[in-house]
């Protein structure tokens, strides 16, 4: 949450304790939730001001240094020197980079980009942050970005810390480790440009292309986190035998009962950054009434924008039918064991003057503790 976004929640909350009408229909749980919220909404403010003074200091110190320094030239004029075409990270890769994409690189561009044969560092970013404002699930997801197959390791067996007498030796406990091995598997997407997305500005043709690959991407990589069965592509939450910890909820319609015993069958050491993941029809036909029958009617489902008696609900409607996970997803771990490349053709659109592109990263992903996770799906009967 940005700034204002949480001066509006903490007003938002204000406004319903301070008012004795919708105060008095509150639980103490609400209350208990609303003060946990208000607590963690300040932290939050805390940091982000924090961090604006932060960048404010960096940008002041910036611009003294700035002063002392020749201008820089408008990107046209830059001295397209080799050392800078040559470093993916300047920009003078990156305008090379599009420039060949674009088909209208100088021989100097395309003898660069060619040696370098990877896509600029700006432009990655650019590409990886776009996935996360996008993506429903992958923002809450542990990732990496580890070349090659990737083995994480897990805590298989474990023992606690013990109490030791004072001149007591300790006892070895007989701890030891799993791993969850992730693979290099093909993720791709093509898109095919007109005439006219080619004749734009670099920075133009740079926005487009980001956000067509990242948009499509991001629904991939969510649809794997949620159902990828393994085969040739990421494992997914509901992928069979991935979850042990499951049962159902009432078939008929959700109760608050099954609210409770959802959250209560998780470990407590997981249930602290825990969050819900389900369709939305699962939401909003059956939560919101099974809450309703408590009191906690729409409107302080509103106010507490969509927590289930104070944990995070996460919509994502590539979870199967009437399936909800309740679990703390930083044990889904996902890993781009080769970053995204970007590639031309023209062949496939000769006649019409347009171009094809294709991105392609290699990646997968694993839940590494099934523990940390519940799966609770409708009753048959």
């Amino acid at each position: 949450m940005n700034l204002k976004e949480i001066e509006t929640r903490l007003s938002e909350i204000s406004e319903i304790v301070q008012d004795e009408e919708k105060r008095s229909v509150l639980t103490i749980d609400e209350i208990k939730a609303f003060e946990t919220e208000v607590a963690t909404l300040k932290d939050e403010e805390r940091s982000l001001n924090e961090a604006i003074e932060k960048r404010e200091a960096e940008l002041r110190a910036a611009q003294e240094f700035a002063k002392n320094i020749k201008p820089k030239q408008e990107k046209e004029e830059r001295n397209m020197d080799l050392e800078k075409l040559n470093d993916v990270r300047s920009l003078e890769y990156r305008d090379a980079f599009l420039a060949v994409l674009k088909d209208n690189a100088t021989p100097e561009q395309r003898t660069a980009v060619s040696a370098a044969a990877v896509i600029p560092t700006v432009t990655l970013n650019k590409i990886y942050e776009k996935l996360e404002q996008t993506s429903v699930l992958f923002p809450h997801i542990s990732k990496s970005f580890l070349p090659g197959n990737v083995s994480i390791p897990v805590e298989n067996a474990k023992n606690d810390a013990a109490w030791v007498a004072m001149g007591t030796a300790a006892t070895d406990g007989a701890d030891s480790f799993a791993a969850v091995s992730l693979s290099a598997y093909k993720l791709i997407k093509t898109i095919e440009l007109g005439a006219d997305n080619l004749a734009a500005s670099i920075d133009a043709f740079e926005s487009f292309i980001v956000n067509a690959l990242a948009k499509k991407i991001a629904r991939t990589v969510d649809v794997a986190i949620c159902t990828g069965d393994g085969s040739s592509k990421a494992t997914g939450l509901l992928a069979s035998g991935v979850i042990t910890n499951t049962g159902t909820y009432t078939k008929a319609a959700m109760v608050f009962g099954d609210l409770t015993k959802i959250i209560a069958g998780l470990g407590s050491e997981y249930r602290k950054n825990a969050k819900f993941v389900m369709p939305s029809a699962v939401f909003f036909s059956d939560v919101v009434p099974a809450l309703a029958s408590k009191g906690i009617g729409v409107d302080t489902q509103l106010a507490l924008q969509g927590r289930v008696l104070g944990y995070e609900v996460i919509l994502d409607d590539n979870m199967t039918a009437d399936s909800i996970v309740f679990g703390d997803l930083s044990y889904y771990h996902w890993n781009f064991a080769k970053d995204v490349a970007i590639e031309r053709d023209n062949s496939v659109g000769f006649r019409t003057g347009s171009a094809v592109y294709r991105a392609m990263a290699l990646a997968d992903g694993k839940v590494v503790n099934a523990a940390a996770f519940n799966h609770y799906t409708r009753a048959a009967s």
